[in-house]
């Protein structure tokens, strides 16, 4: 089972630090979480890099939810 809690506070804390304003303890704990796992890193790779998100962005704006909701 998913822990949401968790995976908000990870998904804050790689915010703060793309934004700069990441303490070290947050820091230190966003360092483990990369290091529980490749699958992690390669998560969190992805989502600060900037190309990556630039394309998922686009892709994201092409996507017409107004259609998706009538299929």
């Amino acid at each position: 089972m998913l822990d949401w809690k968790y995976i908000s506070n990870i998904s804050r804390l790689i915010e703060k630090q793309i934004l700069g304003n990441i303490s070290d303890e947050e820091s230190a704990q966003l360092d483990e979480w990369r290091k529980k796992s490749a699958a992690n890193e390669e998560l969190y790779s992805k989502t600060v890099d900037e190309t990556f998100l630039r394309v998922e962005c686009q892709r994201h704006k092409l996507i017409n939810s107004d259609r998706a909701k009538q299929d």
